[in-house]
């Protein structure tokens, strides 16, 4: 979810474990724009959307819900940063960064039902991040996540 120079994400875990996910690439589905934006390989989060009539944590955790088909429980955020665009594949002559704020969404199931926007999923042990082929941006999130699990 953007807003503004705000970006909500959320991790997904299940016991001790989180969810990694792959876009499907399916252009209906991502939009030719989003699709541009989209890194290759499995990412730990998933974007919220925000309506007028909604928090942006109802927003969330609704889109969670829809896109892999498990309930959740939101807990707090634990993760916030400013980063720069360029982490996400933007590219702009103008100088700014957006404020990620990343929350634990903690699943009721591993048994997920994944909708058409992503084409697969993984569970991994958050300690092993490195290991994934995850972005170096990201890689602050989990050391943050591994710090306050410990």
């Amino acid at each position: 979810m953007y807003i503004g120079n705000f970006l909500i994400k959320a991790i997904v875990t299940f016991n001790k474990k989180v969810l990694l996910l792959c876009y499907s690439g399916n252009t209906k589905i991502r939009g030719e724009l989003l699709k541009k934006f989209d890194l290759p390989g499995y990412k730990p989060f998933i974007f919220g959307v925000k309506s007028i009539d909604s928090t942006f944590a109802i927003g969330l955790s609704n889109k969670i819900v829809k896109d892999i088909g498990v309930n959740i429980t939101l807990s707090k955020p634990f993760f916030i940063s400013a980063i720069e665009p360029k982490h996400f594949g933007m590219t702009t002559t103008e100088s700014y960064e957006i404020l990620l704020i990343v929350f634990e969404c903690k699943a009721k199931s591993d048994k997920l039902r994944l909708s058409e926007e992503y084409a697969e999923y993984k569970w991994i042990d958050p300690k092993e991040y490195k290991t994934e082929g995850l972005y170096e941006y990201l890689w602050p999130v989990f050391t943050k996540y591994n710090d306050l699990k410990n």
